[in-house]
């Protein structure tokens, strides 16, 4: 039930943006978007040092 309610609000959606004209809004707004996590990636700070983990022995019982 919760799929068809969202794909009908996402359709209808979408006929609202088409018809009314807000094309051009919606695609400045996801281009934006896309500005700002790309340039959040771009400063982010990448740790290379990664611990490595030792595997352990396996105990074994009669030790």
């Amino acid at each position: 039930m919760r799929k068809l309610f969202w794909m009908i609000f996402l359709f209808g959606a979408y006929i609202w943006i088409v018809t009314s004209g807000h094309e051009e809004f919606i695609f400045d707004q996801g281009r934006a978007v896309y500005r700002a996590v790309v340039a959040w990636f771009d400063d982010a700070d990448v740790d290379f040092q990664v611990k490595k983990v030792k595997h352990k022995k396996k105990s074994r019982r009669w030790d």
